[in-house]
């Protein structure tokens, strides 16, 4: 009886079978790697793009900006929109500072403008800025016993392609009384959506 050559060529048909599986299995294996590396490198390729052209997360730090941007919350910045249009009053703006630290102020007025501050008012163009979201600061200050939210600052006169901006809490704010204007090549981005913490979502 040839039993056991019968189960040693069986043995052989399973050894020949696993092989062959393995054969097949180890293509598809690489074949799904090489998609999950592909696409993990196109989510990190995208997000790049999305951080250096598009939007970037950015945390506030400091108290300059109060009470319209608090300490350590977090806002996208636009980076995408100063390509098509300049800056104006009234924006908020990020942008870099000296020593590497990045800022956080509003704009006040652009190049060719002249910045005056007299008896706790904004003078743009000799012309009275209405500023309602330092109001709040403001009441507190008088509420406080204090003379001045803000002192007496300029005339100052923006140079052509520069921009003058100042943080809203105006006795608490390193900001362009200080440093002087600053070149358009300087911006990072308009904020835009101040997205933590989440029950504080707001455009700013």
């Amino acid at each position: 009886m040839n039993y056991s050559k019968f189960q040693v060529d069986e043995d052989k048909d399973v050894h020949q079978t696993v092989a062959k599986d393995n054969q097949i299995n180890t293509p598809k294996r690489f074949k799904a790697l090489l998609d999950w590396i592909c696409s993990v490198g196109l989510c990190i390729v995208v997000v790049l793009i999305i951080q250096n052209f598009i939007i970037l997360p950015t945390v506030v730090i400091g108290d300059s900006m109060k009470s319209t941007l608090s300490d350590s919350e977090r806002f996208f910045a636009n980076r995408f929109i100063y390509y098509f249009k300049d800056p104006k009053a009234g924006d908020i703006i990020t942008f870099h500072g000296d020593e590497s630290q990045d800022y956080v102020k509003r704009v006040i007025a652009v190049g060719g403008q002249t910045v005056e501050i007299i008896d706790d008012e904004l003078y743009v163009n000799s012309v009275l800025v209405e500023e309602s979201y330092i109001e709040l600061l403001r009441q507190r200050a008088i509420d406080e016993g204090r003379k001045k939210f803000m002192n007496n600052f300029g005339p100052y006169v923006v140079p052509d392609d520069e921009i003058f901006v100042m943080g809203d809490n105006r006795n608490n704010s390193y900001d362009s009384r200080d440093f002087g204007s600053i070149t358009k090549d300087k911006i990072i981005g308009k904020a835009e959506l101040v997205f933590w913490p989440l029950k504080d979502i707001r455009m700013p």
